[in-house]
């Protein structure tokens, strides 16, 4: 008979307070989708070409998808590599914030679009070919046994192809609570990132000098691969639109590789409603870490009536 040992998680047991942090951090941001008004946006829904609704709803289609990946494999496939008990609880905390991620997007379209047009933007994200390369080439380095190059590749996906899928949505301001959506999204999104590119650089860090280069340069020819995927895809998202926007690849890009550590660069000087958005929840995330804003969990707080108004 195999003996098994558990252990129960204690909290006052710090082995990594960025553990503790990140942990405090998420539940402090727990959010739901249900409680954004997003039915107050389809007056002006109704004002969009028939083009601009396809572009918007195919691209929430696509961060359905990309979010799903990471709430099924993504997350979970980070548990293996887990320093400590706090951060596989962490760990579970972003599986679950994924798929409320995943269902937003479903409650955006119920608010403002019929169920069969709804069902054909998934269609399209399902059956795009690029977008499916693009999930299985960052897949095949998912199953990868280095635990740096899943994190990686899940930061990757968190920026890189996150920030792509959600421009075309933030760049339409009068959708004031569906970027109210896309903002909680990216919010969760930041915290996850900042944790695991804290959590790659502490890996990396065991590494032999020789391993660390080759990590690096191969994280590097991931990304040059995924350039020209994304462009693609990018086009294809855009493929009725006169205009497409160019500069994301290039921030979202370094943005990444700033919370891998590859580089210390400062992030290109680019101006658009997403990218200030992305900036101003990073600024905000970081601000909260070095401030009194995150709550402390274990603090008493009496409940109030209003708690249970839903």
């Amino acid at each position: 008979m195999t003996f098994l040992y558990y252990k129960a998680i204690n909290w006052d047991e710090t082995e990594d307070e960025f553990d503790q942090q990140s942990w405090e951090k998420l539940t402090n941001n727990f959010w739901l989708d249900n409680r954004v008004p997003v039915a107050e946006d389809l007056k002006y829904w109704a004002k969009l070409s028939p083009t601009y609704q396809q572009l918007i709803g195919r691209a929430l289609a696509s961060v359905s998808m990309i979010t799903d990946y990471q709430s099924e494999y993504g997350a979970p496939a980070l548990r293996e590599g887990r320093r400590t008990q706090q951060e596989e609880a962490v760990l579970n905390i972003t599986t679950f914030m994924e798929s409320v991620h995943t269902k937003s997007v479903t409650t955006i379209f119920r608010a403002l679009q019929q169920n069969q047009q709804s069902s054909a933007y998934f269609s399209w994200a399902d059956n795009n070919i690029v977008l499916q390369q693009i999930l299985d080439l960052l897949d095949q380095q998912m199953q990868d046994s280095s635990i740096a190059k899943r994190q990686a590749v899940f930061i990757l996906m968190e920026t890189v192809l996150l920030f792509v899928s959600i421009q075309p949505v933030v760049e339409v301001e009068q959708l004031s609570n569906v970027r109210n959506m896309i903002s909680n999204i990216l919010s969760g999104s930041a915290i996850f990132t900042s944790y695991l590119g804290y959590k790659f650089r502490k890996n990396i860090a065991d590494l032999s000098q020789t391993q660390h280069d080759q990590l690096v340069v191969t994280i590097l020819k991931l990304e040059a691969s995924l350039q020209k995927m994304v462009d693609e895809f990018t086009a294809q998202l855009y493929t009725q639109v006169s205009e497409q926007p160019n500069e994301i690849w290039q921030f979202s890009c370094g943005y990444a590789n700033q919370l891998l550590g590859i580089t210390q660069e400062s992030l290109p000087d680019i101006s658009s409603p997403t990218i200030t958005m992305i900036k101003k929840i990073s600024l905000r995330s970081k601000q909260a870490s070095s401030s009194n804003e995150i709550l402390d969990n274990d603090a008493t707080e009496a409940m109030q009536e209003s708690d249970y108004d839903f």
